[in-house]
């Protein structure tokens, strides 16, 4: 099945994130439809990163069934192997064996890939695997929902026509070709400039900028209470700050 602009098909992007994994999670999916764009975002006190992976992807395809939208090409951007590899490879082994790996052992997470497995059902679905953090406008998007709901532990929805959504550069080019072009161009972003792309972490009060995600993610994985975001200025960084109880230097 070959890929389609939005006008002719659905497109999806679908994000989980996790402080501590395990530990406080949310996941995010974002929609369109010819005119129509909607998202949600829902949280789980203490989960793991792959299971809001696979809870964005679930209610995302919940939701085309509930909008009637089963007949439509359907096109999932995600930036999760286990996502991808797990619905198109890895599940069809696991039923055969009775949801035993190859090493015999239970296969973890059983209960989402059954609900994963069912709410692909009667759907026309192409699997994309994008990077993460790639100034990629749709994967960007559900990123912050989705760890915004792992910090607040709140879920959220909204829907728009597509003229009135804020980031309609979500759905204006396919995210294949923004990665090809992305990846023949890499550099390092900057972590002044307005309008380059920079990430800050706050860890146990102390707050430091990082030059790429990589460097961010290293200091906030696996750590209880931290917090990070991407900021592309410095008035971004100032709110950030002031959003997380810090004064403004």
């Amino acid at each position: 099945m070959a890929p389609a602009s939005p006008s002719e098909a659905l497109w999806i992007y679908t994000d989980g994130a996790c402080s501590g994994n395990p530990g406080p999670g949310g996941w995010a999916h974002l929609s369109r439809k010819g005119d129509e764009v909607w998202a949600a975002a829902g949280c789980d006190a203490k989960t793991t990163n792959n299971r809001m992976e696979m809870m964005a992807a679930i209610e995302a395809l919940n939701a085309v069934h509930e909008r009637k939208l089963h007949k439509s090409q359907i096109l999932v951007f995600t930036d999760s192997s286990y996502v991808l590899k797990g619905i198109e490879e890895w599940i069809f082994g696991w039923i055969k064996r009775d949801w035993k790996k190859a090493d015999n052992t239970d296969v973890v997470n059983r209960d989402l890939w059954e609900q994963l497995l069912e709410a692909t059902e009667g759907l026309k679905i192409k699997w994309i695997l994008v990077p993460g953090h790639s100034n990629i406008p749709g994967n960007e998007f559900v990123d912050e929902w989705s760890v915004e709901a792992s910090q607040n532990l709140k879920p959220r929805e909204g829907s728009w026509k597509l003229a009135e959504f804020p980031e309609r550069a979500a759905f204006d080019t396919m995210p294949e070709a923004r990665v090809s072009k992305k990846s023949s161009t890499s550099s390092s972003k900057s972590s002044g400039p307005k309008g380059k792309a920079f990430y800050i972490s706050l860890v146990k009060g102390q707050l430091i900028r990082h030059a790429t995600w990589p460097e961010c993610e290293a200091r906030v994985k696996g750590t209880a209470g931290a917090r990070y975001k991407k900021v592309t200025s410095e008035n971004e960084f100032n709110e950030v700050i002031k959003s997380w109880g810090l004064k403004p230097s």
